[in-house]
């Protein structure tokens, strides 16, 4: 064979391809691979003279980039770049031995790929030119070329968390995990996930990093900040004269808070005028709730009720010292220097209420030996107090559990004290029902219509009759004492409490016949005609009249309980009633709730709002449209009454409003405006001084206790009891507890 005649070697790779990474599934998108293919030597007198193929790339994003190398170790090595397409020939002359030939691929998203294969080239003895390609060679790992947070940085509270999210390059990349560390954990700490917690004020940073030994790494830096978590006044009430001065300091909580700047606003200019400095000015009399929020957090507040007047120079308290035997008690006075100080008010305090209580209006009680000093403290910020020591001798006396109800009303003390009596348990007595025609019972705090109302006691529930009497009763409900009206009550020793079956006839009731036309009559399971029918009394039968009312009586008929129209009773003891009871001229009781609200008749209400107009919607929501809105202290007429929303008639205009802000009577009153309620010896009223908003009414004293009602702001009031945090009021009937520091004593 001769030397001289060009052979030319050909090693054909069909599709021949190696990848970074195995192929990926159906399911998932197919990484970018690089392939290489129609390989070919050119040899000549047993030397390569040079090498041929073609190579591409599937799956990336166009254009690619597409380069080779064919190196020897420590021989010759050619490389360079072709284009997508096209038969790629290189010259050279490279000799006997195995070569590695890398076909590389990027595209346009900058994910890279490569196919790498082992060339050998041999001559045998006759000096032919062989050639083989082994793909056995592995090929090349991906690596991570650049992270990406997302963020560059990041403001924090202390304790506030934030997630970090890493996002490789390429996409194919074989090892895609990062790790977080953070430059300074006292600052910040970081979790594996890149879960980040702000620890402290200060900054650092959280250097992510890959795994894969690249070296490639980003940065996020975290600014953390402290918060305001607390906001105090240095005082709480201040009393100051027109045209004086006083300083109110803000103090923050936590002390390295990274914004300590506050806002100071008064709630009426008219009364007094707060600097930013919390420099208070008084400008008139009057009463005024001075606001300090932090400009950290608004919501983190503070409040000081400012009176503007006479403040209160001195308080005496006589006597200075009393001596008395346990069981005994005796009241102290107490007066307020000057005279014309503007709040005069002082609550009573016991430095040990298990030697000797104190009573809202200075009544000492001494229960055990010993000494306790009974204080009396002025409220209006002034700080200024007087004490008695009193000095308790004897054997110890147990406390009683509850008040003893007398029969008659007591009035409440005018001073507030500091924490609500303890609802009493049940006295004996005789048991009563509630045998209303409809709805409840109000029980009142005297023995008359226009007295406050403590609550509604339903129809047919359970009371204990404390003092009987022809008009008014004395009694106990659920804790509560008060009055109701006779007439109201129905009576037993044991009797039926819900209307029931009961073998004996009511030994208080009144002898009756059925005087219809024709036919029997209705007992009702209600004082309605779409209520239950129990059964039918026979015409002319007699039956037991246990409550007579102008519409329905209440009665007993072999052994059954329930209600029928008053019209078809004819009562048997010489004479019928020439005058029924009538309803005390009042607010009427909402009807029961599977029946309709009843028409009132002749039933007037006085707009009662505490701010602003009453509205009069076009139906009972608080979304619907407003056909007027009435003024404090005019009379609209009632035609149907329920709980929540009342259809009244207001000069031609019918339509709804809020039972809540109507006052009721049965005789149409002169309209005039609604003064507020006056402090006296007797009762303590207050105003609501939020700064913004309702006041919400709480059934136990704290801020997670259930919500009775919300209060308007500027409404009114009764304080029944007083503490420094919580007070225990009444407000139109409804009994509760409300934050001290959003009333003002009126």
């Amino acid at each position: 064979m001769k030397h001289r005649l060009l052979q030319r070697v050909t090693a054909l790779m069909l599709m021949l391809c190696m990848l970074l990474s195995a192929v990926p599934a159906l399911s998932e998108a197919p990484a970018l691979r690089a392939y290489c293919h129609a390989f070919s030597v050119e040899a000549s007198e047993g030397e390569v003279r040079g090498f041929g193929f073609k190579m591409g790339a599937q799956y990336g994003t166009e254009p690619y980039t597409l380069s080779y190398t064919f190196a020897k170790e420590g021989g010759s090595t050619a490389s360079g770049s072709v284009s997508s397409a096209g038969y790629v020939s290189v010259p050279g002359n490279f000799g006997t031995g195995t070569y590695t030939f890398t076909a590389s691929v990027k595209d346009a998203a900058g994910a890279l790929s490569m196919a790498v294969m082992n060339v050998t080239f041999t001559v045998d003895e006759n000096g032919n030119m062989n050639s083989t390609v082994n793909s056995a060679v592995a090929p090349q790992e991906v690596k991570v070329q650049s992270i990406s947070l997302g963020v560059s940085a990041q403001t924090m509270r202390a304790g506030d968390t934030f997630q970090l999210h890493a996002t490789v390059a390429p996409e194919n990349a074989k090892n895609k995990d990062v790790t977080f560390t953070s430059t300074d954990a006292g600052v910040a700490t970081v979790s594996e996930s890149g879960l980040v917690t702000a620890i402290k004020s200060g900054s650092c940073k959280v250097i992510c990093t890959a795994k894969d030994g690249s070296g490639v790494t980003t940065e996020c830096q975290v600014i953390v900040i402290q918060p305001v978590t607390g906001l105090t006044l240095s005082h709480s009430a201040l009393s100051i004269a027109v045209g004086a001065t006083a300083k109110l300091t803000a103090v923050i909580t936590p002390d390295n808070a990274s914004n300590k700047e506050v806002t100071f606003t008064s709630g009426n200019k008219e009364v007094a005028v707060v600097a930013n400095d919390g420099t208070i000015t008084g400008v008139d009399m009057g009463v005024v709730t001075i606001t300090v929020s932090s400009k950290d957090d608004p919501t983190k507040l503070a409040t000081c009720v400012v009176t503007v007047g006479t403040p209160v120079a001195g308080v005496e308290v006589s006597p200075k010292s009393v001596e008395l035997k346990t069981g005994n008690s005796i009241a102290l006075t107490a007066s307020v220097l000057p005279e014309n100080a503007t709040n005069k008010t002082l609550v009573w305090a016991s430095s040990d209420k298990d030697v000797a209580t104190v009573t809202a209006g200075g009544v000492v009680s001494v229960w055990k030996a010993g000494t306790a000093v009974i204080t009396a403290t002025a409220v209006d910020g002034s700080g200024k107090s007087a004490s008695c020591t009193v000095t308790a001798t004897g054997d110890e006396v147990l406390k009683p559990s509850a008040p003893t109800p007398t029969p008659t009303p007591t009035p409440k003390p005018s001073t507030p004290k500091p924490d609500p009596d303890p609802k009493p348990e049940q006295p004996s007595g005789e048991v009563a029902y509630v045998r209303t025609e409809q709805g409840g019972l109000n029980l009142r705090t005297r023995a008359s219509t226009g007295a406050s109302r403590i609550k509604i006691i339903p129809q047919n529930d359970a009371l204990v009759v404390v003092d009987e009497g022809s008009t008014w009763c004395y009694v106990w409900h659920d804790g509560d004492y008060g009055y109701v009206m006779t007439k109201f009550l129905s009576i037993y020793a044991g009797g039926s409490s819900s209307g029931g079956n009961t073998d004996e006839p009511p030994t208080n009731g009144r002898d009756a016949q059925v005087d219809t036309e024709k036919g029997g009559l209705n007992l009702r399971k209600k004082p309605s005609q779409g209520a239950t029918r129990l059964l039918i009394i026979p015409e002319n039968a007699k039956f037991t009249v246990v409550t007579y009312g102008s519409s329905w009586c209440y009665a007993w008929y072999k052994g059954t309980y329930g209600y029928v129209m008053t019209k078809f009773v004819k009562l048997l003891d010489g004479s019928e009633p020439a005058d029924p009871p009538a309803a005390e001229p009042e607010k009427p009781d909402a009807p029961d709730a599977d029946e309709p609200d009843t028409p009132a008749s002749d039933l007037y209400g006085v707009v009662t709002t505490k701010q602003g107009r009453l509205n009069l919607r076009k139906r009972p929501d608080t979304d619907a449209g407003i056909l007027k809105r009435i003024d404090p202290g005019k009379v609209v007429t009632v035609l149907t009454y329920g709980d929540k929303w009342c259809y009244v008639d207001y000069k031609g205009v019918k339509g709804y409003v809020m039972t809540e802000f109507l006052t009721f009577t049965n005789e149409k009153p002169e309209e005039k405006p609604v003064p507020p309620p006056v402090s006296d010896e007797k009762t303590q009223y207050a105003q609501v001084t939020t700064e913004k908003g309702d006041l919400n009414l709480r059934g136990g004293k704290s801020t997670g206790a259930t919500l009775l009602k919300r209060l308007p702001q500027n409404a009114y009031v009764q304080v029944l009891t007083y503490g420094s945090t919580w007070c225990y009021v009444n407000y139109n009937g409804t009994k509760g507890f409300v934050m001290t520091e959003f009333l003002t004593l009126i």
